[in-house]
């Protein structure tokens, strides 16, 4: 994650979020310098979360302890859906595998800006279209 995180670094402005699409990368944040915590979006209501051991039992624990700070990171796919649509959204660099891409209805048809062999990173400008939100995507701001 180390190349991914280092793009972040040097081009993510200090407004910017970053997102984790059903993943969450530990040292990301940490090599990026970001000081905002990250947005993770997965299916937060799933029973299976608790049968696991993995990263998402561990951050769906850990909002036990601190639910309102679980609120502002751990969204669900509508919550971000819809946070990419709204007018005033800041600049979202998404991170998610390269292989799941196809599935999330707010990258399509956008190319990453910076890859790993399995992961990709994502800039979403607060101007470009985006099909989740009944545009047509683009991965160049118009």
């Amino acid at each position: 994650n180390k190349p991914l995180a280092r793009v972040i670094a040097a081009e993510a402005g200090p407004g910017d979020r970053l997102a984790m699409l059903e993943l969450y990368a530990y040292d990301v944040p940490m090599i990026a310098g970001r000081a905002a915590p990250s947005i993770v979006v997965s299916d937060w209501d799933d029973p299976g979360i608790l049968r696991s051991d993995n990263w998402r039992r561990e951050l769906y624990d850990a909002a036990l302890f601190a639910p309102e700070a679980a609120r502002e990171v751990l969204w669900r796919p509508a919550q971000w859906h819809a946070a990419l649509c709204a007018p005033d959204r800041p600049v979202y660099w998404i991170m998610a595998y390269l292989k799941e891409a196809p599935g999330h209805p707010a990258l399509e048809g956008l190319a990453p800006v910076a890859s790993t062999r399995r992961m990709g990173l994502w800039r979403v400008a607060p101007d470009a279209a985006l099909s989740v939100c009944g545009e047509t995507p683009s991965s160049v701001p118009e």
